[in-house]
């Protein structure tokens, strides 16, 4: 008799994604993991990518071997994760400088709805994150 042994997988809570006119992307997933372990006692899976197809400029991961770390560019230095909301305003921080210095890019962070082109701005997308987190720790208690 052949056994098939299925893995767990980690289960999507939370992901979204901009492109600003001049290319620019900006991209957050966060996981979470079937089990906790001590490389990610949190148990989730995250990534926060700004930067140009092809090329990275910020970056936040906990790829399996590295744990939680961050890039600028081709460097990789270790990242204390606390949580998602914090990691989201941690990386557009990051990111700002880079995002102004695109007229069209400045213009997406004016907050004005009418410039966003139907896209939110990065603060209704931490409100989003916040609600999302909220639902988590609702969660959490229940168990």
């Amino acid at each position: 008799m052949i056994r098939h042994i299925m893995k767990k997988k980690a289960l999507l809570l939370f992901e979204d994604r901009m492109i600003y006119p001049d290319g620019a992307i900006i991209e957050m997933r966060i996981w979470k993991l079937p089990e906790e372990d001590a490389e990610r006692p949190h148990g989730l899976k995250y990534s926060l990518f700004y930067g140009f197809a092809g090329e990275r400029i910020i970056g936040y991961d906990n790829e399996r071997g590295k744990g939680d770390h961050r890039h600028y560019r081709d460097q990789e230095m270790p990242y204390e994760f606390s949580d998602p909301h914090r990691l989201m305003t941690t990386g557009l921080a990051q990111a700002s400088p880079f995002m102004a210095r695109s007229s069209e890019t400045r213009q997406h962070m004016m907050p004005k709805a009418s410039l966003y082109c139907g896209e939110e701005a990065p603060a209704f997308r931490l409100g989003r994150l916040t609600d999302f987190m909220n639902d988590v720790e609702r969660e959490r208690g229940k168990k």
